[in-house]
């Protein structure tokens, strides 16, 4: 039986790493794989969580959360003239850089024990805790964009590091591109699965609700989408739709204050039923600054929702087929966005061929289909070796 050991920073935390390698990993035990989660230390927000008791997910040091002094942290108390605090700032990063390199050191042990076949790295940081031997079966995937990666330099440079040494697996073919034109080797690209899976198709007409599953961070620039609902919302006709916006983080009054009780307006809170609340919705709404491959959008098409969304960067033409899955804008043209989906919403039966598109699109993101896709690549790390 072939292993596989993804590997990354967190443990015991909800977030888009986890299902992707939670989703990925339970079927690769449907396709007769052993498969292994293993984290490097727990998350700041544990939670329990839920998997196939086939997976075998494990943390390596569980006393320690995730995390440490950033050098850019410490160039900020400097900048502001505070240097006894960039001092402290300076002693603790250096304390904790040891104990993560010891941290590292029992990880090569742990994956020498498991022996695998391939390990996948979720995070750049995890390249380091890889024996050296087992580089050549090693694929770092990038859950986030290459812009992302470019402008953080000590990511960057940990691939550039490792560049020939291992293969890097991206998110889409434009991504890939960007990073052939950067001098990096060995790339290949697969889309994320789908975290749901839905036989029914939402009744789009019928619901009148548009909807936002996200975090509250200014990455997703929210205040933006409000201010676009508000608008949307002018018109008398359209009174009986809602705007729906699912979530937590660190914005929340600040959201709140902006709906000021808007009638057609709801800052709903944190969802564990995606599939649930994308059934009752029309049209899902994305307003982010950039997405690496927005699971949320894949998870509305499973469920027959169309996006509109500000063109967000790399992936957002693989994601939407424009005019046919969803809708594409211009980034910040909030004008276009409102024109846009008031058509969108005033139109039924270009809303619900929509809707069937989007149904349709949903098969490429299948964990089925996307597994079949990860067995390829494993099958050229197998003829490398």
């Amino acid at each position: 039986m072939r292993k596989v050991v993804f590997l990354q920073n967190e443990g015991n935390v909800v977030g888009g790493v986890w299902f992707v390698n939670k989703t990925i990993g339970e079927e690769l035990i449907r396709n007769d794989y052993e498969v292994h989660i293993i984290s490097i230390r727990n998350g700041l927000n544990p939670v329990e969580l839920s998997y196939d008791e086939k997976l075998h997910v494990e943390i390596i040091n569980d006393s320690k959360f995730w995390g440490y002094i950033l050098g850019k942290d410490i160039k900020k108390s400097i900048r502001q003239l505070k240097f006894i605090k960039a001092i402290k700032q300076f002693i603790l990063r250096q304390k904790e850089k040891k104990s993560l390199k010891q941290d590292f050191i029992n990880c090569k042990k742990r994956l020498e024990q498991i022996n695998p076949d391939y390990i996948i790295a979720s995070h750049y940081q995890m390249l380091d805790a890889i024996p050296e031997s087992m580089l050549n079966k090693t694929v770092h995937e990038q859950h986030s964009s290459f812009s992302e990666v470019i402008n953080n330099p000590a990511n960057y440079g940990c691939f550039k590091k490792y560049n020939n040494k291992i293969h890097f697996l991206w998110l889409s073919k434009a991504t890939l591109k960007l990073a052939e034109e950067h001098g990096l080797l060995n790339n290949h690209y697969i889309y994320n699965p789908s975290r749901i899976c839905s036989k029914e198709c939402a009744d789009v007409v019928e619901n009148k609700k548009l909807i936002t599953i996200a975090r509250l961070s200014r990455q997703k620039r929210l205040d933006d989408m409000i201010d676009i609902a508000k608008k949307v919302f002018e018109n008398k006709h359209l009174s009986d739709w809602s705007l729906e916006i699912y979530g937590d983080g660190e914005l929340q009054n600040f959201l709140n204050k902006m709906i000021d009780n808007h009638r057609q307006i709801r800052l709903v809170g944190r969802t564990d039923t995606p599939k649930e609340v994308l059934l009752k919705s029309s049209i899902n709404l994305n307003t982010s600054d950039w997405e690496g491959f927005a699971m949320s959008i894949i998870e509305a098409d499973e469920c027959g929702v169309p996006t509109i969304s500000f063109n967000y960067g790399e992936s957002v033409y693989e994601q939407i087929e424009n005019g046919n899955t969803g809708i594409v804008i211009e980034n910040r043209n909030i004008e276009k966005y409102v024109d846009e989906l008031v058509h969108l919403m005033e139109d039924p039966q270009y809303l619900k061929q929509m809707s069937l598109n989007a149904k349709k699109n949903s098969e490429l993101y299948k964990p089925e289909n996307v597994v079949k896709e990860w067995i390829k690549l494993f099958q050229i790390l197998d003829k490398e070796r």
